[in-house]
């Protein structure tokens, strides 16, 4: 009652006063009693106290879990299965538990439709590893500490050996980057990982955001964040891995995250930390943060920013910000580098990548859903939704019937 909590029978007799029960800690006055009494007394109040289990997510948080979880997959160029799609929707809907999706992928690999194919384009990987995400994002609980980040890991990537799940490299790497024009960040060195991210880790544990302004906090976030992923602790599934650790951690200490990000612009985030984190004299080109800051803050305080790949290449300067992006060009990037390229299609309508991609998509089938969409051209629902209203505006596709029973209607079919 109010937090009090009263032993009745001793208390009324004044033996021993038991103060308000705040912030988990119990004061109990002696009044001529021995230690050992006190020390029951403990007992019993202790046995009082009741744990829930953490809460599960609802059916919203499910579905952004899961988008979330997807679209990570792109920052390895992977893309779920079909089979997988399938079975995310039914846990959205609450017809199966993470735990079922996790049991049925294993057997679809293991002696299913997907054993032979599955080394094919690293469905298998990025199957299991969607659903682990989903599952960590699932449940709130986390502490900050190098073993949290260590355990995501292992969590992620077990039973994957090339990964060495929860263990960090022992060699050190170099990565040729698109977003560099093919040169690479100075990443840490690795004998040297446990030292600086035990140091990072309790640097951020005794940092006081109290004081600070949103915007600061954001800096401060996406600075943390960027130097743990610089480390590059794992050999592989390092930035997946930093992804969950970021947000699990921001969860944690009370911040309204909007996963969105993560899952429209997953390979933006990689890029803005490797731009984060690069810096060449030679080439007058020095570490700028902005990129990972306007992602956080889209992140945290529903900024605005427009977040694309090619303007975070080095190649990209403010002047060829002014030129059309039809005849400015960057080296092609898997990941839809080149949106708002136009290509001239059916009579002259000018579609982006992205409206094309979905256009021929829905040419081959036009029963595809916008799950299948979002997997093949590795853009969020969301993204892929505006898409299809965008095209529909164009007059390229009509949509015949319902929106569950109903199919496409390409404007080339006639």
């Amino acid at each position: 009652m109010d937090g009090i909590i009263l032993m009745k029978s001793f208390f009324a007799e004044g033996k021993v006063n038991i103060l308000p029960f705040v912030n988990g800690i119990i004061t109990i006055e002696k009044r001529h009693i021995c230690d050992e009494m006190v020390f029951a007394f403990e007992r019993i109040i202790m046995s009082e106290i009741t744990y829930s289990p953490a809460e599960k997510a609802n059916r919203k948080q499910r579905y952004e879990n899961w988008r979330t979880a997807i679209g990570l997959q792109a920052v390895d160029n992977l893309t779920p299965s079909k089979y997988l799609l399938a079975l995310a929707e039914e846990h959205i809907e609450g017809k199966k538990t993470i735990e079922d999706v996790e049991t049925l992928i294993a057997e679809y690999y293991k002696d299913g439709e997907g054993k032979n194919a599955a080394k094919e384009e690293r469905k298998e990987e990025a199957d299991i590893v969607s659903a682990r995400i989903t599952k960590l994002l699932d449940t709130r609980t986390f502490t900050l500490t190098e073993n949290s980040l260590k355990a995501i890991h292992k969590n992620l990537f077990a039973g994957f050996k090339e990964y060495t799940p929860g263990k960090y490299r022992k060699h050190d790497i170099i990565k040729k980057e698109w977003v560099l024009d093919s040169d690479t960040v100075q990443y840490g060195h690795w004998d040297m990982l446990e030292d600086e991210i035990a140091l990072l880790i309790n640097q951020e544990q005794h940092f006081d955001y109290s004081a600070l302004p949103a915007e600061k906090q954001v800096s401060h976030i996406a600075d943390f964040i960027s130097q743990v992923w610089v480390q590059h602790a794992f050999l592989e599934g390092n930035t997946r891995t930093t992804a969950v650790f970021a947000i699990k951690y921001l969860r944690s200490i009370g911040f309204d995250v909007d996963n969105k990000p993560f899952d429209e612009h997953a390979r933006y985030f990689r890029n803005a930390l490797v731009r984060a984190n690069y810096r060449n004299g030679v080439r007058k080109i020095e570490k700028d943060s902005k990129y990972l800051f306007w992602f956080f803050e889209n992140q945290l305080l529903q900024g605005k920013h427009d977040l694309r790949n090619r303007e975070i290449h080095v190649l990209w300067t403010d002047e060829t910000r002014e030129v059309s992006p039809g005849v400015f060009r960057l080296p092609a990037e898997n990941e839809g580098i080149s949106d708002g390229v136009n290509d001239g299609v059916n009579d002259g309508v000018k579609l982006t990548v992205t409206e094309r991609i979905v256009f021929e998509e829905i040419v081959k089938n036009n029963h595809i859903s916008a799950m299948e969409l979002s997997s093949i051209t590795k853009k969020s629902i969301r993204t892929v939704e505006r898409t299809l209203k965008s095209l529909k505006e164009k007059r390229q596709i009509t949509r015949v019937g319902a929106d569950k029973n109903g199919h496409w209607l390409a404007e080339q079919e006639g």
